[in-house]
């Protein structure tokens, strides 16, 4: 099997419930970090194939609550639990190993219910007004500049220290790929207008960096923080596609 092919089918296999034969060892996995934006547009694209069918046409919320279960569905809801735990863990007000004592522990606190439940409301509400300017493209490119995030936060880093999943992938966070998932997001704002590709820029930088901030502050980002980082940048870009 072909490296580039390989790689996608790993990065696929990772990010998704897909049941694609590709034995994931740390090295493939790691070298895989540069297809998670492909394994992001295919996400989208199988995400809106109710869209494209046609169905619910004539109800917007439907289809957008549709899109939004769907692409939480095939990605397992891995990134949304990590959104959640983050969100306990700043929300406790605690720090150093009782933060993630916290982030680790799998009952849904308060401000983890909070935070779920608000960024599923707005990405809904975000995904229907899209749909009801029947404007599909930030709901194809969502999953994608969502999944050119975890390489640039952890080229930033730093990554907490451990077997944890940020350490696994780490190795393929040079700053060439970090550069080069940068520009694919870029673009992918540029694509909507200019208008809704600044509102996208300030949305994504600001919520990357107060996450960057947080790992720095309690010694280290892991999975979790990955996985709030690809759904702040989905949001991100729900929220400028959806600008009149």
């Amino acid at each position: 099997m072909p490296g580039a092919v390989q790689r996608l089918l790993a990065a696929l296999g990772f990010l998704s419930r897909f049941p694609l034969a590709v034995e994931a060892t740390p090295d493939l996995l790691a070298r895989s970090l540069g297809y998670f934006p492909a394994a992001g547009f295919v996400l989208g694209a199988v995400a809106l194939f109710p869209v494209w069918l046609g169905l619910w046409a004539a109800q917007p919320a439907v289809q957008g609550a549709l899109y939004v279960a769907l692409l939480a569905w095939f990605t397992r809801g891995l990134h949304w639990d990590g959104l959640a735990d983050v969100c306990d863990a700043a929300g406790s007000g605690a720090h150093g190993e009782r933060f993630y004592a916290i982030l680790k522990d799998s009952r849904l606190g308060a401000f983890g219910a909070l935070g779920l439940a608000f960024g599923l409301l707005l990405a809904t509400c975000a995904t229907a007004a899209c749909l009801r300017m029947a404007d599909w493209l930030p709901l194809l490119l969502a999953p994608v500049v969502g999944r050119c995030l975890p390489a640039i936060m952890l080229w930033q880093g730093p990554v907490r220290a451990g077997q944890g999943l940020g350490r696994m992938l780490l190795p393929g966070a040079t700053g060439m790929q970090a550069a080069f998932q940068l520009g694919v997001a870029l673009v992918c704002l540029l694509l909507l207008s200019p208008v809704r590709a600044l509102a996208g820029i300030v949305l994504m930088t600001v919520g990357t960096s107060s996450l960057l901030r947080l790992a720095r502050r309690e010694e280290g980002l892991n999975g979790d923080f990955l996985g709030a980082g690809i759904i702040w940048g989905e949001l991100s870009v729900l929220l400028a596609g959806c600008l009149e």
